[in-house]
C-alpha cells in the first residue's frame, strides 16, 4: 500500500513538473490542465505526508505500551 502511495506521488510529480517546463519554454496550450495537475501533485504530497504521520503515530504508541 505504502510503495503505491509513493508511486503515486511521483508520478503526479512527475507530470507536474514536466508541465511547468511546458509553461517555461512556451509550449503550454492548456493552462487549466496544469494547473489540475499541480493541485494533484500537492495533495498527493500531503497526503502522502499525513499517511506518514498517521504510521509514526502509531508506532510511537506501539512502542509507550508497556508488557
Amino acid at each position: 500500500m505504502l510503495s503505491g502511495l509513493i508511486k503515486n506521488v511521483n508520478e503526479a510529480d512527475r507530470v507536474a513538473k514536466n508541465d511547468i517546463i511546458k509553461i517555461a519554454s512556451g509550449n503550454a496550450d492548456d493552462l487549466h490542465t496544469i494547473m489540475i495537475n499541480a493541485q494533484k501533485a500537492e495533495i498527493a504530497t500531503m497526503m502522502a505526508v499525513q499517511v506518514r504521520n498517521k504510521i509514526l503515530d502509531a508506532y510511537n504508541e506501539i512502542m509507550r505500551i508497556t508488557l
